[in-house]
């Protein structure tokens, strides 16, 4: 690989707007995976909610930028800046434990009330969901859950949005934020994992509507039944715990054992891209389950 060809690929995957759940780019193939299941009758009420020619791959990363900011969500509507939102997009679920065990602590919202009530992507799922089936909540209001259920169902899937390993010094690493590899430059576990939706030199030059239908195409609803069953946001964090516990933290560790560099090549893609297009399937067609439920 070129140099020039080095520069491009950091200039793409680690520009601060990509380095957050799935980067741009995933979080709206999420979002369009989701629009293109919904029934007209939810389109139409998504319409109502905001505004004309707005879709959800419009809101998909609007929740990232109100964590500093203030924001114009896709034109449709105002955000104050909410830095109180920084720790609703993911849990630090402790993957040492036994599979029981943390769904167990999943289930009980152990992990959420770690650090305040309903202070997690699971919990905030649910309390989105709620305004989205009231009849009493404002306008606002419903924009704003929305919004965050667009890009909190896509952070959920993401493995190292709900996980974490302890370390020797007994703190926990952040979801890979304090393991440090190399894609394409030095950055680390958890930031290659939100980029990795398009490290494939074959996929640059892809936009999210052409990858979000070849990947809509590929979900039958025999798949779609199979992934709406129960409480989705749990089912979603827990799957995503085991992913990184049984298959993400254990290749770190394989390719860190020698004490060089970990470098997340062309090998490492070809075997976690079957894991990142079925979470981005499972995020979409659950996505759009839920908003049907929530808006009918």
């Amino acid at each position: 690989m070129t140099k020039i060809f080095y520069s491009l690929l950091t200039l793409i995957l680690f520009s601060p707007q990509l380095s957050l759940g799935w980067g741009v780019k995933g979080h709206q193939i999420v979002a369009l995976i989701a629009q293109e299941r919904l029934s007209p009758k939810a389109k139409e009420k998504i319409a109502a909610i905001l505004g004309p020619g707005v879709g959800l791959g419009d809101i998909a990363v609007c929740a990232d930028e109100i964590k500093r900011v203030p924001a114009d969500c896709a034109g449709a509507f105002e955000l104050p800046a909410m830095p109180e939102s920084s720790p609703w997009h993911y849990v630090n679920v402790l993957v040492h434990e036994s599979p029981r065990e943390i769904y167990l602590k999943l289930q009980s919202s152990y992990y959420c009330n770690q650090g305040g009530s309903k202070n997690c992507v699971v919990d905030q799922i649910g309390e989105d969901l709620k305004v989205l089936k009231s009849r009493r909540a404002a306008l606002i209001e419903n924009q704003i859950a929305l919004m965050f259920l667009v890009h909190f169902v896509g952070d959920i899937h993401q493995p190292l949005h709900s996980a974490a390993e302890l370390a020797a010094d007994a703190d926990n690493d952040k979801g890979g934020l304090k393991k440090t590899v190399w894609l394409g430059r030095k950055t680390n576990l958890h930031a290659a994992w939100d980029s990795l939706v398009l490290a494939r030199e074959e996929l640059q030059g892809v936009d999210p509507e052409s990858l979000a239908e070849e990947l809509a195409g590929q979900i039958t609803d025999e798949d779609a039944a199979s992934w709406v069953n129960g409480d989705i946001a749990l089912q979603s964090a827990y799957e995503s715990t085991l992913l990184a516990r049984n298959i993400i933290y254990p290749r770190y560790h394989r390719d860190a054992a020698d004490g060089g560099r970990v470098v997340l090549g062309r090998d490492y893609q070809d075997e976690m891209s079957p894991i990142i297009r079925l979470r981005l399937k499972q995020a979409g067609a659950r996505l759009a389950h839920l908003i049907e439920k929530a808006l009918d």
